[in-house]
């Protein structure tokens, strides 16, 4: 392989002005890739790098899964930018996302911006409460199937799930933390699931101190990577101080009280939020 500046071009002519080595410029077999390894495999999310390597063994496309997610806003009096939060998280997970507002916080309104056909999965963000406060769950009951109202998680106990039609529909609640936790448990999984990502890897390491949990319900808890241990941040409630500060998060199953103290727990890692 000729190097660039060991070629003159004038006009249509073409002159080499230095003395080719042979070789040069030619990687032996299996230096780049060695066999076998799979450099883009199933599963797999598609980074720059993997775009330079298809190009450079002459692909022009890659068949990839990118699922549509719709996102549902129920307005609130005031700022509310958890909807847009979910949002941001779905895109960075490879959805392809549409995000629309209903009109207004009753049933009607909620159910007329729905549209689920074009969608592979739709969440609903706000409008899970008791009461009036449940008009999402009211609107999804009126145009397809409630599963369930109401999840043994902390926070996120005012979830839904439910479907419209093939499309499997999730209500997250309206405040921030609660949603997450909806997202992290319920809501990843499924958008995983339907683009095939290949789930994350659990990272295992002894717990800093002991880990207390209320039985009957999951809880969530927020982890921080320090010497080769997790130390818990938080359980059961989560802020913004302690997710900024958060390496990982782990959910205690309602049929235990906790974790002792020097525990292996495995962890997954807070991405793409």
């Amino acid at each position: 392989m000729l190097d660039p500046d060991s070629v003159d071009q004038a006009g249509p002519l073409v002159q080499v002005i230095a003395e080719v080595i042979p070789g040069a410029g030619v990687r032996r077999t299996g230096h780049d890739v060695a066999h076998p390894f799979h450099v883009i495999a199933e599963g797999m999310i598609i980074r720059p790098v993997d775009v330079l390597i298809a190009r450079s063994i002459g692909l022009e496309k890659l068949a990839v899964r990118r699922p549509s997610v719709r996102i549902v806003n129920v307005p609130v009096h005031g700022l509310s930018s958890t909807a847009g939060f979910i949002a941001d998280a779905a895109r960075a997970a490879g959805g392809d996302v549409v995000e629309v507002s209903a009109a207004g916080r009753d049933a009607a309104s909620i159910a007329d911006v729905f549209d689920a056909g074009s969608s592979d999965l739709m969440l609903i963000v706000g409008g899970t409460g008791t009461g009036r406060a449940d008009a999402a769950i009211e609107a999804l009951a009126t145009r397809g199937t409630i599963s369930a109202h109401g999840v043994a998680l902390q926070p996120g106990q005012t979830a839904a799930i439910g479907n419209i039609q093939d499309c499997p529909v999730l209500v997250l609640p309206g405040s921030w933390d609660h949603a997450l936790a909806v997202w992290l448990t319920l809501a990843r999984p499924a958008l995983d699931r339907l683009s095939g990502r290949i789930e994350p890897a659990a990272t295992a390491l002894p717990l800093a101190r002991k880990i207390s949990s209320a039985p009957g319900i999951t809880e969530i808890v927020l982890l921080k990577h320090e010497r080769a241990t997790w130390i818990p941040l938080s359980t059961g409630e989560l802020s913004f101080d302690r997710l900024s500060s958060a390496d990982a998060w782990l959910a205690v199953p309602g049929e235990s009280e906790g974790y002792a103290s020097g525990a292996v727990c495995s962890a997954f890692p807070l991405r793409d939020i």
